[in-house]
């Protein structure tokens, strides 16, 4: 395998993890920004509660995007499978 193809590969593979895990980081933020603001407003300074409130969300969007998850991941091992075989 050439050196840049293996470059290439894993500059794929670190996009696709970005495009994996930023709804999921990009929700958390939100979320921690939102009950944030709501803990300061209502004087409610319990740490359980966003923690909880944030497990329970981000638990949800894996459940819920879990198949588009594992569709994009088998894709790009389709791809690089591919790739092998063509190479030797």
């Amino acid at each position: 395998m050439h050196p840049d193809s293996v470059l290439e590969l894993t500059s794929n593979a670190m996009l696709l993890t970005l495009l994996l895990t930023a709804p999921i980081v990009i929700a958390a933020a939100a979320l921690g920004l939102l009950l944030g603001l709501l803990q300061a407003v209502t004087s409610i300074q319990d740490q359980s509660i966003g923690s909880s409130v944030k497990l329970l969300v981000i638990g949800a969007m894996v459940a819920l995007l879990g198949g588009w998850f594992g569709r994009q991941i088998l894709a790009f091992a389709h791809r690089i499978f591919d790739q092998l075989m063509v190479g030797t």
